[in-house]
């Protein structure tokens, strides 16, 4: 069976998380804001980038949580970024396996995001050896990524209720991909997972989930999953952005921090 790019998290991971609070609504955790009451996100989405062009990068994890903060960032403050998920691959130590989304996330906590431009996907790469280099990456590409941290406050955490969750943030799964039945609906027949989708961006309740893939299918990214779909590991986002105070203070210590670690 084809692996897409999803490794489950690991035994150590989820207890971390449990205990951190970091379970949607848990103690200590994000406590579940409900920012979209109506849980639809699909007028909120990015243009579509593929995960594979010459080569399969085996970043379904880097695609799908970027496209999640892509979504939070337009519903949040109404703005429109483009973000590296080949630098994001690189600094979370992807494989050629994939990666876990709890370990992507919390890079993306601890290091940020990193634009496009400064190391892009293109078809000029020819191998998964090539899109996983520099690594390390250079420091002024690494910058980007702490210029990123002093503007947002970024979490995630474990989500057991959907339809709830969905209402705090679109929402990465892990699914089987893909099979789908005579009614044009995607199901699993009874499979591991394989593949991190992929926000949950809306559904029709009782009928079908909505989620926005990292591979085209039918020409389309949007695919409908039927109702009854089993999720193996559901993540919801948070992100919310620095007062100017809290930015200028953390700029100071990071800049001291990098400039003493990263030499």
């Amino acid at each position: 069976m084809l692996n897409y790019g999803f490794l489950p998290p690991t035994d150590e991971e989820l207890k971390s998380s449990q205990d951190a609070g970091y379970v949607l609504g848990a103690m200590g955790g994000m406590k579940g804001k409900q920012i979209n009451p109506s849980g639809q996100w699909i007028e909120y989405l990015p243009e579509f980038e593929p995960q594979r062009r010459k080569f399969d990068t085996n970043s379904c994890t880097q695609f799908a949580t970027i496209t999640a903060i892509q979504i939070l960032e337009k519903f949040l403050y109404g703005e429109t970024q483009n973000y590296s998920e080949r630098a994001l691959a690189i600094l979370s130590g992807n494989s050629r396996n994939g990666n876990s989304p709890h370990r992507v996330a919390d890079v993306v906590r601890k290091r940020g995001l990193i634009r496009e431009e400064l190391l892009p996907f293109t078809d000029e790469l020819n191998s998964w050896e090539e899109y996983m280099k520099p690594d390390p990456l250079p420091r002024e590409i690494r910058r980007d990524g702490k210029d990123w941290l002093r503007k947002y406050k970024f979490n995630h955490e474990e989500v057991r209720e959907t339809l709830e969750g969905l209402k705090v943030s679109p929402l990465g799964v892990s699914v089987f991909a893909w099979a789908k039945n005579d009614k044009g609906l995607y199901y699993n027949p009874g499979n591991k997972d394989n593949h991190w989708v992929c926000l949950i961006i809306g559904y029709r309740l009782g009928e079908y989930w909505e989620i926005f893939d990292s591979y085209l299918d039918d020409g389309e990214p949007i695919k409908k999953l039927e109702w009854d779909f089993p999720f193996g590991y559901v993540k919801s986002y948070y992100l919310e952005k620095r007062e100017y105070k809290e930015c200028f203070l953390r700029k100071i210590i990071n800049n001291f921090l990098f400039a003493t670690f990263s030499k």
